[in-house]
């Protein structure tokens, strides 16, 4: 059974992109097959992680544009060339990682902020993100999809959130970043838990 993760943080520059490329890549190295997402579409930095620039993103494929095989990049080769260095059994000629970045386009993010502000296209696009996900499982039999979220409350992090098993919120120990990590308690991560979605802090 498919687990989905996705990490948060109440602002940015918490580790957030960074923790979320790693385990996704531990994962995969351990045998597993894990999905990336960066689905941090005011600020996507996962492209200059990986040193890989997309044809389709997944900002195509919620407006219909590209399919789910255009967008999901396999990136196994680059784990394969690191050693693991845990003294781990390392299993990474089964395992994974499979990526989908955001555009780092100023016209897609714009399009995409627009598009939330509109009642009937917000629906639409929660939906494409669903299916995202379905079709994820479906057709990569995933072991792991690991969500790398934008900050705050914003209407993809709550998306993200929302079809996320286990959610790890990552903050830095400064007094603002405090405050609005308890309101995200409080306004977010409650009502979720009450479903049954796990949240851990970090």
């Amino acid at each position: 059974m498919t687990k989905c993760i996705a990490f948060h943080s109440y602002k940015g520059g918490t580790g957030k992109s960074t923790i979320s490329a790693n385990l996704s890549a531990s994962l995969a190295k351990k045998g597993f097959t894990a999905v990336l997402l960066d689905v941090d579409v005011y600020a996507p930095s996962l492209q200059d992680y990986f040193q890989w620039q997309p044809k389709k993103s997944i900002n195509d494929y919620l407006f219909e544009n590209a399919n789910i095989d255009e967008v999901i990049h396999d990136l196994s080769p680059v784990i394969n060339k690191f050693q693991s260095n845990d003294g781990e059994q390392s299993d990474s000629s089964k395992g994974k990682l499979l990526v989908a970045f955001s555009s780092t386009s100023k016209d897609e993010i714009y399009k995409l902020d627009g598009a939330v502000r509109q009642e009937g296209s917000k629906i639409q696009l929660l939906r494409k993100f669903l299916m995202l996900r379905e079709e994820i499982v479906s057709k990569y039999n995933a072991d792991f999809i690991i969500i790398d979220t934008s900050p705050g409350i914003r209407y993809w992090s709550i998306n993200s959130l929302a079809i996320a098993d286990t959610i790890l919120l990552s903050l830095k120990l400064d007094g603002i970043d405090l405050k609005g990590t308890r309101l995200l308690a409080k306004e977010i991560y409650d009502s979720l838990t009450k479903l049954g979605t796990k949240s851990y802090l970090l």
